[in-house]
């Protein structure tokens, strides 16, 4: 999940279609001070190099413009 310079969120999730469905339920009430207005969702084959979660520091945040390590 990622912040877009336009105030949009964007993310890629796999799994269960029924967990799937929920976190597109979800995103359209988001967190307490989201206003969604819109929510688009697109099926692609899963990746099974994809198998953990993990969160990375925005370098636009940070001041660290290395991107991923």
């Amino acid at each position: 999940m990622r912040n877009l310079v336009d105030g949009r969120v964007e993310f890629l999730c796999q799994g269960p279609p029924e967990a799937v469905d929920r976190l597109i339920d979800w995103a359209w009430a988001g967190p307490t001070a989201a206003q969604v207005t819109n929510v688009e969702s697109e099926v692609v084959a899963g990746d099974p190099n994809l198998a953990d979660f993990l969160i990375q520091p925005n370098p636009a945040k940070t001041g660290d413009d290395k991107g991923p390590r």
